[in-house]
């Protein structure tokens, strides 16, 4: 009986959660997702993706910027226009270096937070990264964009 009970309030979540995600992305991604840290820019893409889905917009392009959002463990020394800091000391207004070595601004830094990681070995050092941190590599002559967790693919 108890296990009936179980099942049925189980299926009632589940087409809650289906209810809400017809309405609501944002709604859904909580219901499915119970400690899915939101920013304000989730906010942002939620907002226009729900609208998306009513029909309210026809046509949709999102772009993400290269390297936004791809944690790393906030003691990885970081070069900034201040020195050498702590990943989790950078602030909005500091310089940091591009893949290309350039000075850019940061504009905005979110709050620290616990996610799955992966230490990532070098010849000369390693860093820890959120498994979604996403490396420029070159494989065979052929550039790639991958992964943290699915670095080792090419290097074992």
């Amino acid at each position: 009986m108890r296990e009936d009970i179980l099942k049925a309030q189980i299926h009632r979540e589940y087409n809650l959660a289906l209810e809400n995600g017809r309405k609501d992305l944002l709604g859904f991604t909580l219901l499915t997702f119970k400690n899915y840290e939101v920013n304000w820019h989730h906010r942002e893409v939620y907002k226009v993706l729900t609208q998306f889905q009513q029909g309210k917009i026809k046509r949709l392009m999102i772009f993400q910027p290269p390297q936004t959002g791809k944690a790393l463990e906030v003691s990885t020394p970081i070069l900034t226009n201040r020195g050498w800091i702590p990943h989790g000391d950078i602030e909005v207004g500091d310089l940091v270096l591009n893949q290309e070595g350039k000075p850019v601004k940061v504009y905005d830094v979110t709050d620290h937070y616990d996610i799955d990681s992966v230490q990532v070995n070098f010849d000369i050092d390693s860093i820890v990264c959120a498994n979604q941190h996403e490396s420029q590599i070159i494989n065979n002559g052929k550039t790639k964009i991958v992964e943290a967790s699915h670095l080792t693919r090419y290097f074992d």
